[in-house]
């Protein structure tokens, strides 16, 4: 594996990535926020409004790169397969002045699979933010230490 700050997904052993000092994209958490599960079920073709901690992952969905999925490990047959995600994953942090709210979940997570959604550059809130961010021509910078 790859040194970095990135998750992967293992759809053969789930929560197997501790073993390997990495982090997985569903987390470790005993209990699951609500709204990432919705999201996560969601993005598997389930109903959102039955969320689940046990969601099974069928398929990728290109939205895994904001969650930072660079890896994914499967099985096939008796072997276990690696592969690179198809997206490159985002940074762990962007500053990002573009927003837009929309206060109902459905028509964010509809907003999520337009075609012009760009996750680096247009961020999508529930509620007004509390300070508004500045307008920017460019991206600013940030480092997390």
């Amino acid at each position: 594996m790859h040194p970095g700050d990135y998750r992967i997904m293992n759809v053969a052993n789930p929560n197997s990535a501790m073993l390997i000092d990495r982090q997985d994209m569903w987390g470790y958490e005993a209990t699951v926020i609500r709204r990432y599960a919705e999201f996560m079920t969601w993005s598997q073709g389930g109903d959102p409004d039955q969320p689940t901690s046990y969601v099974r992952f069928v398929r990728y969905d290109p939205l895994f790169a904001m969650l930072r999925l660079r890896y994914v490990f499967g099985q096939h047959g008796t072997e276990l397969e690696i592969g690179d995600a198809p997206e490159p994953p985002m940074s762990h942090l962007y500053l990002i002045s573009s927003y837009r709210v929309l206060p109902d979940r459905n028509a964010i997570f509809d907003a999520l699979r337009s075609v012009t959604f760009d996750p680096t550059r247009d961020i999508i809130l529930e509620s007004e933010p509390e300070p508004k961010p500045s307008p920017a021509e460019r991206a600013g910078m940030a480092r997390i230490v």
